[in-house]
């Protein structure tokens, strides 16, 4: 049991004062002294102890956790604009027979010259020629004979297709020159089409030819036998349709 300095001192002045030895013998003072030390200190002495009372001051420690500031990063995604393409309509070459639908003939005069919008075709064969309109429906034939002049105005087709006119030196519709031609607001596209007839018909020999009254439109013109003309559709992929405004008068001269 430990006690301080002063409880020390008092007790070597308890020792001090305690009762004499009288005995010499050094073993039997020692035992003496410490007997009295036992009495005097360890019986009498009130020890001393820790105190149980003092108060517990809480120490805050500073918090060492950081708060994370988290970042989104939104890639911005480019956007592709397309633009829009417009496809131009292709006027085909109508290579289909007529049906025997009828329709309401068209006039026919021996006058040569073409007046007003449409079309006149001008036979100057010696043979006669056959017709016939087409449209979604085939016409009933028409016959022109040598020197007279067919003339027609311009038609739509109520399935968006062209008009054909088919010529032809028999009564048979076959190896047919073909006029076509479609409606585009103030636009009409036209061509001339061999690929339907023979190689020695007679519009191949006596020739054919279109003129418009418009004279800055593109004509067209086949010589007298040239049965190879560019100038006529002698093959579907060719590329040989014209276009003028559709209020002029087109006027097809065969031979």
């Amino acid at each position: 049991m430990r006690f301080n300095v002063l409880t020390l001192s008092a007790l070597l002045a308890v020792t001090a004062s305690a009762r004499p030895v009288a005995v010499p013998d050094v073993k039997y003072v020692e035992e003496t002294v410490w007997e009295t030390v036992y009495e005097t200190v360890y019986e009498t002495a009130t020890p001393i102890s820790a105190p149980t009372n003092l108060p517990i001051q809480e120490v805050a420690l500073p918090s060492s956790t950081s708060s994370v500031i988290s970042s989104t990063l939104t890639p911005a995604v480019p956007t592709l604009s397309i633009p829009s393409t417009s496809v131009p309509t292709i006027v085909p070459t109508t290579t289909s027979a007529p049906s025997s639908t009828t329709s309401a003939p068209s006039s026919t005069t021996s006058s040569p010259a073409a007046t007003g919008s449409g079309v006149s075709i001008v036979n100057n064969l010696p043979d006669t020629v056959y017709l016939w309109v087409v449209t979604e429906t085939a016409g009933e034939m028409q016959t022109l004979a040598s020197g007279e002049t067919f003339h027609d105005t311009w038609l739509t087709n109520s399935n968006g297709g062209g008009i054909s006119i088919k010529m032809s030196t028999t009564e048979i519709c076959d190896s047919v020159l073909q006029f076509e031609y479609t409606q585009s607001g103030d636009v009409l596209f036209w061509d001339m089409s061999s690929i339907n007839m023979l190689k020695t018909s007679p519009f191949v020999s006596a020739g054919f030819a279109v003129s418009i009254s418009d004279e800055s439109c593109p004509t067209s013109t086949c010589a007298p036998g040239d049965a190879y003309c560019t100038q006529s559709y002698q093959n579907p992929d060719d590329v040989n349709t014209l276009a003028c405004g559709i209020d002029n008068a087109y006027t097809l001269t065969l031979g």
